[in-house]
Parts: C-alpha cells; sequence; structure tokens
C-alpha cells in the first residue's frame, strides 16, 4: 500500500487495501484499522466518493470505536455533503497516523484543485471571503489563486468575476453558446417525431 501511495496511483492503493480487507476476512470481518482508513482516504483522492461510502459502509462495528477511523468518517461525510469549509476544518483539526498523514495532505490538495474547477463551472462571481473560506487558504493565496486562473477581482466590492479560460482561449476563436446542442437536438427529435 505505501509503494502505490508512493508512486501517486492512489485507486490501486484502494484496492490493494480491498484485496488485504477480502484476504484478512476469514470466519469474522476483517479488523485491521489502517485498511479500512487507507483505503476510504485513497478512494477519496481518487475522486471515488461513491467508493469511499461503501468501504465505510463495511467497517466492522468494533472498529467504528477508533478514533482514527471516526475522524476519516468525517472528512468523508464533509466532501460528501460538499462542504468544503467542514472539509478543510476536519483535515486539520485532528492528528492523523504516519499512514495517514501524508495521504491527507495530498487530498486536501486534490480537493482544492476540484473546488477551483467547480467554481470555474458553476460561479460567474464570488466574493473574495467565499473563495478563502471555500478553499482554506489565506487571502494572499486566494489572490494567487485568481491571478492563476484569469479571474477579475473587483477591489471596491471585493468579489470576482469567474471566466473560464477554455472557453476563452478556444483555437477557432468562436465562443461556445450554451443551448445550441440542446436546440439541435429538439429539432432532430421533432424531426424524428414528424416522420412516424
Amino acid at each position: 500500500v505505501k509503494r502505490r501511495v508512493a508512486e501517486g496511483k492512489y485507486a490501486e492503493a484502494a484496492k490493494t487495501c480491498e484485496r488485504i480487507e477480502l484476504e484478512t476476512a476469514g470466519e469474522a470481518s476483517c479488523q485491521l484499522e489502517w485498511v479500512y482508513s487507507a483505503q476510504i482516504v485513497c478512494h477519496l483522492i481518487a475522486g471515488q466518493v461513491n467508493d469511499a461510502r461503501f468501504c465505510w459502509k463495511r467497517v466492522p462495528d468494533t472498529l467504528r470505536e477508533n478514533a482514527e477511523i471516526q475522524n476519516v468518517c468525517k472528512v468523508l461525510k464533509t466532501l460528501w455533503e460538499k462542504d468544503y469549509v467542514g472539509f478543510h476544518k476536519n483535515v486539520s483539526a485532528h492528528p492523523w497516523s504516519e499512514l495517514l498523514l501524508p495521504l491527507m495532505g495530498q487530498l486536501a490538495a486534490e480537493t482544492r484543485s476540484r473546488v477551483q474547477r467547480i467554481i470555474t463551472k458553476a460561479y460567474t462571481s464570488i466574493s473574495l471571503d467565499a473563495l478563502t473560506s471555500m478553499l482554506a487558504c489565506t487571502m494572499d493565496e486566494a489572490l494567487q489563486v485568481v491571478e492563476k486562473n484569469g479571474w477579475k477581482l473587483d477591489p471596491s466590492s471585493n468579489t470576482i468575476e469567474i471566466s473560464d479560460k477554455a472557453c476563452e482561449d478556444s483555437s477557432e476563436g468562436s465562443r461556445y453558446i450554451p443551448g445550441t446542442g440542446l436546440e439541435e437536438m429538439t429539432k432532430y427529435v421533432l424531426h424524428l417525431d414528424m416522420q412516424n
């Protein structure tokens, strides 16, 4: 597992933990706490939230009392609920084991990156305070994110205008207009209905 993690192959590390879980189950369920906690966190790093939830459901009741497993569950719950502010608070609030400490650092970095992509796609504007909360970063770090993504900050209102570089930097110079694909598909479906 440590080798897969060191190689950055988190989905494979989760599968290795699952294999260990199955091999050690025997007549009773697997009683190795680290197998479940590492498996859940590796799934989260790989963006496999549902797999992490299903792993949590397999954790034996005897291991659910373990403090680290409970803390991993809190982290999982915040990501499931898309509570990114709560996620960063939970990651930094708990002392992690030697195995989980680097994994939690990687999970925090991956989550920040995912949140930036979500903001780019879902927001047209956001306050600077909301951005710093969602990314759990300082004002200076948030300003670096704004600059890196090509967003515009209105200093008078502390509002950031979000723009998607991918849309603006299209190779043909034309901009994607939302809804045109849907219109074309609707016309095509109507055309097919008329033929019947």
